[in-house]
């Protein structure tokens, strides 16, 4: 239920979030049904709940696997032992798809909190 450039104006103001972060393609891949977390991504682990399972929310440190400096969060979509896969939005490191783009990619568990929404 991503957003396309045609549907940006609607989803930016369905979202509480900035149209292409981490933190909106997290909102649009729940379909927005999901509470808002306040702050930046990092500032999520305040509502961590959970740990790693498919469906929950990946917050990640600033620095954790490439998260930049306010942090990074995804979607949890498949687990292997301390191995994730993880569908994000934002992500600019290797393989990244920059702002607004979805992509997926394995990650440790190691340093992660998690959100049961």
């Amino acid at each position: 239920h991503l957003c396309d450039r045609r549907q940006r104006q609607m989803c930016i103001r369905d979202s509480p979030y900035p149209w292409g972060q981490c933190t909106w393609g997290v909102w649009e891949y729940f379909g927005g049904s999901i509470p808002t977390y306040a702050g930046n991504a990092g500032d999520w682990v305040v509502y961590a709940n959970s740990g790693p399972a498919v469906g929950t929310i990946a917050v990640f440190p600033p620095g954790n696997q490439g998260a930049g400096g306010v942090g990074h969060v995804a979607v949890v979509t498949a687990v292997n032992g301390d191995k994730l896969t993880v569908s994000e939005t934002n992500f600019s490191g290797p393989n990244g798809g920059g702002l607004g783009i979805r992509t997926t990619r394995e990650v440790s568990a190691a340093g992660v909190s998690f959100i049961r929404p």
